[in-house]
């Protein structure tokens, strides 16, 4: 038989007669597989197939996607070091007052936290900066100590108050000299 096309060139378009198969599928799909005209098994139906690219995706994003151990902790031991700088300046801003002395003891046992998470963290992190960690943790955390004891061993509110006040200039220079060589 003939292509539509052949025919039309010819001017025989008028005589062209589909197929069987191809005026079954005409009819609409129920009729075409009724008559087994039409072919079974052809392909996946759109909903699996979207489904199959769907868990393929999520597969790949949950495979290699995300951060190796070394660069987590890295992170978490840098945040730590970028919270203790901001309570140290916490500390440096308090005002001479009642209220400073619960506000610093606060600052004080999340600046023991952070310490707590770069200790944690310092072993996993790669490179030098691993070892700049371990010892800047080590010589800070001495310094954090000392100031913590002095703050709740005050026998008065003056005396707590007093040593408040140096604790912020002296804590933030121990900052500087024990995380100056840590570079995040």
């Amino acid at each position: 038989m003939r292509s539509p096309r052949a025919l039309a060139r010819e001017g025989g378009a008028r005589d062209y007669q589909r197929p069987a198969r191809s005026r079954a599928l005409a009819r609409g799909p129920i009729t075409a597989y009724a008559r087994g005209h039409a072919r079974r098994g052809s392909g996946l139906k759109p909903i699996g197939l979207i489904s199959i690219v769907a868990l393929a995706l999520l597969g790949a994003a949950g495979c290699g996607g995300g951060q190796s151990a070394a660069d987590k902790a890295r992170s978490q031991a840098c945040d730590a070091s970028s919270d203790i700088q901001a309570q140290v300046d916490t500390l440096k801003g308090l005002p001479l007052s009642t209220d400073s002395v619960d506000k610093a003891k606060t600052a004080l046992q999340k600046i023991n936290s952070d310490l707590d998470t770069i200790a944690t963290a310092a072993p996993t992190v790669k490179g030098d900066l691993g070892t700049q960690l371990k010892a800047a943790n080590a010589a800070f955390k001495t310094q954090v100590q000392q100031i913590a004891d002095s703050i709740t061993s005050a026998q008065s509110l003056t005396a707590a108050a007093t040593a408040l006040a140096s604790a912020g200039s002296t804590l933030g220079n121990a900052y500087r000299q024990a995380f100056a060589g840590v570079k995040c």
